[in-house]
């Protein structure tokens, strides 16, 4: 991901974003993904050749589920929102 966010998710996020904070939030963003990516990276890496390649799938998969669990919450807690407003 380099660090980039999709065009189509800036032109979702700017409606709720207030405008003197625009720059902190898509900058906190984009140093999280981009941090996020190696250290994640070198965690599976390193489970795999410290436990079991099983073991690593398994962990990375885990984390894939627990990472669309809280999508979804998150897109729902936001829709009850919109629908409040």
């Amino acid at each position: 991901m380099s660090g980039k966010l999709d065009p189509k998710m800036f032109a979702t996020m700017m409606p709720q974003i207030d405008p003197h904070l625009t720059g902190t939030v898509f900058g906190t963003i984009s140093t999280i993904v981009t941090v996020a990516s190696p250290v994640g990276s070198v965690g599976i890496v390193l489970l795999y050749n410290l436990v079991d390649g099983t073991f690593a799938c398994v962990f990375a998969l885990i984390l894939v589920v627990i990472s669309f669990v809280w999508a979804l919450w998150a897109h729902r807690k936001m829709a009850k929102v919109q629908i409040k407003d």
